[in-house]
C-alpha cells in the first residue's frame, strides 16, 4: 500500500509536465515497469553485484527517456556514462568515474572484494557440510580450490590453509551487521538454498566450479 502511495506520489508530480491525462496514467506504467526492472536486478546482485547494478542503472534510464515532457534534457547522461563505465569493466578499462581517487593512499583497493570472495566460501564450506562433509574437510577443499585460484588466504606461514577458512568461520557471527562479508552471504544464502541436495561428489564439484567462476569474474583485484 505505501509503494502504491508512493508510486501515486511520484506520477502526479511528473504528470504535472505530461501534456494529456493520457500521458499521466501512462507514467503509472512507466514507474511499475521501473520497479519491475529493479526488483529483477536485486535478485540478479546476489549472482554478479556489477550486472545487478548495470540492470538497475538501465532500468532508470528507460524510465528517464520515457517520461513524458522529459525529452531532450539529457537527464540520464550521468546515469549512461555510469552503465558505460561499468561495461567497460568487463574489458579490463577503469574509466575516471570509478578511478580510486590518487590522493588517497596506502589504501587497499581489494578489501571489499576480498570479503565478497570470503562470503563465497563460506557458502561453499556449508553446502559441502550440508552434503556429507566433515567442517575440516569442507574448509580444506574450499582452501585448497582457493589458492589453485591464485587466492591468498592470509593467516600464519605454519598454520594449514584449511583452518585460514575455518578462521573466517568462527569469526562471522562476531562481525558486523553491516559487514560485506555478512551482507553478501546472507543475500546469497536463500539463493544457493534453493539448490536443493548434493551427494558429496556433486557439492564437491559445484564447489570447484563456483569458485572458479567467482574469481574469474572479479579478475587479479580479488588476489592481490
Amino acid at each position: 500500500m505505501k509503494a502504491i502511495r508512493r508510486q501515486a506520489g511520484i506520477a502526479k508530480g511528473i504528470g504535472q509536465a505530461a501534456e494529456s491525462a493520457d500521458e499521466a496514467v501512462d507514467v503509472m506504467q512507466l514507474l511499475e515497469r521501473l520497479e519491475l526492472g529493479l526488483t529483477e536486478a536485486l535478485g540478479l546482485v546476489a549472482r554478479s553485484e556489477r550486472d545487478g547494478a548495470m540492470m538497475a542503472v538501465n532500468a532508470v534510464l528507460e524510465f528517464v527517456a520515457s517520461v513524458p515532457g522529459w525529452e531532450g534534457r539529457d537527464l540520464g547522461n550521468p546515469l549512461w556514462q555510469l552503465l558505460t563505465a561499468l561495461k567497460d569493466l568487463d574489458f579490463g578499462r577503469v574509466g575516471s568515474m570509478l578511478a580510486p581517487n590518487p590522493a588517497v593512499r596506502n589504501r587497499k583497493p581489494d578489501a571489499g572484494m576480498r570479503k565478497i570472495v570470503k562470503a563465497y566460501a563460506l557458502l561453499c564450506v556449508d553446502i559441502l557440510c550440508r552434503s556429507g562433509w566433515s567442517v575440516k574437510d569442507g574448509c580444506k577443499i574450499v582452501a585448497n580450490t582457493l589458492q589453485a585460484n591464485g587466492f591468498p588466504l592470509g593467516g600464519r606461514t605454519e598454520s594449514p590453509s584449511w583452518k585460514s577458512v575455518n578462521g573466517w568461520r568462527d569469526r562471522f557471527t562476531k562481525l558486523a551487521k553491516d559487514d560485506q562479508t555478512r551482507t553478501t552471504f546472507e543475500g546469497l544464502k536463500p539463493h544457493i538454498d534453493l539448490l536443493g541436495r548434493f551427494t558429496k561428489e556433486e557439492a564437491r564439484d559445484w564447489v570447484k566450479g563456483q569458485i572458479w567462476e567467482v574469481l574469474s569474474k572479479m579478475g587479479s583485484g580479488a588476489s592481490e
